[in-house]
């Protein structure tokens, strides 16, 4: 199950206010079932709208991608540290709680495809954290 999250930030001026991404972050998780630990099945999705077919379309790209990442890099260790670098725990929560909503089974934490950060945030700033399931 693919989860995206876009990082928001507020930006406010005397004539108008509007949020801007800020950050974006993919994640990968599997479900399991908890007495098995094997697969477990998960509420299927459907693309309907034009947004949701690209949002669809870009999460097999990157599939696509982290597979053949995976298969070059057979044999390299990396360390949970390496990744967590990139990431803000708050980004972590939010897609762990957005994955266990839709889901509703246990599931463990699988990858992380990327993190773009799209623009600086300043120190002090509020950021809204919105997820996406993919």
């Amino acid at each position: 199950m693919a989860i995206q999250l876009d990082v928001t930030q507020s930006t406010e001026d005397i004539r108008h206010s509007s949020d801007s991404v800020a950050l974006t972050a993919n994640f990968t998780f599997v479900a399991r079932d908890s007495k098995t630990g094997k697969s477990a099945p998960i509420k299927p999705i459907l693309p309907e709208i034009k947004r949701e077919k690209l949002l669809w379309q870009d999460a097999e790209k990157r599939s696509k991608m982290m597979k053949k990442k995976r298969e070059e890099s057979t044999g390299k260790e990396y360390s949970l540290e390496d990744i967590w670098r990139i990431l803000m725990q708050r980004a972590f929560e939010m897609a762990f709680s957005t994955r266990y909503a839709f889901a509703g089974v246990a599931s463990w934490f699988f990858e992380i495809d990327h993190v773009d950060f799209l623009r600086p945030v300043d120190a002090g700033n509020f950021l809204c954290l919105k997820c996406f399931v993919l």
